[in-house]
């Protein structure tokens, strides 16, 4: 004989109100586990669920978000004549560097 399964959707708005009704009571309940509990799993598991409801869950670590997005496009109108010429000196010497026709020693002097 097979059950016949009963409507969930007749009984969901019902259900949601005895939760939502009950929800104040179950919220004091975890708080008092988490401060007060006898077994340190019950405080560790219910001071997590404190948290995340007070602050919400921790949000996922993501390096893309952190990482610098582009660098800024070169001005020269911030640099004065003098900034500009030595960077153009410094640039020359690594230039000449990768290619070979400077040694890296002369590069510290």
């Amino acid at each position: 004989m097979r059950v016949k399964k009963k409507d969930h959707v007749k009984y969901w708005s019902e259900v949601q109100q005895i939760y939502r009704q009950n929800s104040p009571a179950a919220a004091e309940n975890i708080c008092r586990l988490a401060l007060y509990a006898e077994d340190e799993r019950t405080e560790a598991i219910c001071s997590g669920m404190v948290i995340e409801r007070a602050w919400g869950k921790p949000r996922e670590y993501d390096p893309d978000k952190e990482a610098s997005k582009k660098a800024p496009p070169f001005d020269p109108k911030l640099y004065t004549t003098d900034e500009l010429r030595r960077m153009q000196s410094v640039m020359m010497m690594m230039i000449a560097q990768r290619q070979g026709m400077m040694p890296p020693e002369e590069m510290e002097q």
